[in-house]
């Protein structure tokens, strides 16, 4: 099996935030990328090469979930490093503090190698939306999105990793034609085109567990739900329901 790590962040910075990689840490992630010897690819290009069963030697992608106004610096640092990136925007989330700008949206997309996809409209568990939700929050971001970058989004990220059949089905429904998932674990050939699975990069990520995974060194992701999770997806249905 071809371990294949897919890479995700959140935040880029100095706040005091699980999910804000230090700038520091960033850069030296971003030279243990280059020093891995990895072809870097957009989520578009390795679900192309997933669907096509081309080989997956050697290949690593780069994404960000949210659309936090530090990634289009850091996206322009990987860019200046000759690495493309993925970036997942939700949608209401523009224009907020500390998220990206309808003009900073556009900038990012002008980034050189720059994927710009869907994080939904409003960063809520799809699975355990009603089908109008949820068709309202795959299909209204992807429009959005479209609307003001001028051109096809034909990604998208599930908010919290938070996907079931249901899910997948209204995204491939809505035009999208990759997913990402979150999984916290290494893709491989036979992993899922639409919930690719993702390793978590956070504030507590080891710089040598950053490089161990560009190895290819961890678990693989698994094409059904484990059974933890499996649980979770229980209780969050459960209170949503109760509206808890």
């Amino acid at each position: 099996m071809t371990a294949v790590p897919v890479l995700l962040y959140h935040g880029i910075g100095e706040a005091p935030d699980l999910w804000t990689v230090s700038n520091r840490r960033f850069t030296e992630d971003v030279q243990a990328v280059l020093d891995s010897g990895r072809t870097i690819i957009t989520v578009a290009d390795y679900v192309n090469r997933l669907r096509r069963r081309s080989p997956l030697d050697d290949l690593a992608v780069i994404s960000f979930d949210d659309g936090e106004e530090s990634q289009l610096p850091a996206a322009v640092e990987l860019a200046e490093a000759g690495l493309p990136c993925t970036v997942y925007v939700t949608s209401s989330y523009l224009g907020r503090p500390g998220m990206l700008t309808v003009e900073g949206l556009r900038e990012l997309g002008q980034v050189p190698g720059i994927e710009v996809g869907s994080h939904s409209m409003d960063h809520l568990h799809l699975d355990v939306l009603r089908r109008e939700q949820l068709r309202r929050q795959v299909r209204d971001s992807k429009a959005r999105l479209e609307d003001l970058l001028g051109r096809p989004v034909d990604g998208i990220a599930y908010p919290h990793g938070a996907h079931d059949r249901r899910v997948l089905a209204e995204a491939t429904d809505a035009g999208y034609t990759s997913g990402a998932g979150v999984k916290n674990a290494l893709s491989h050939e036979d992993d899922v085109p639409m919930a690719v699975a993702r390793a978590t990069i956070t504030d507590r990520t080891e710089a040598s567990e950053v490089r161990a995974l560009l190895r290819g060194e961890g678990r693989l992701g698994e094409r059904r739900p484990r059974l933890r999770t499996q649980g979770y997806r229980v209780v969050r249905r459960a209170r949503h329901a109760l509206g808890v």
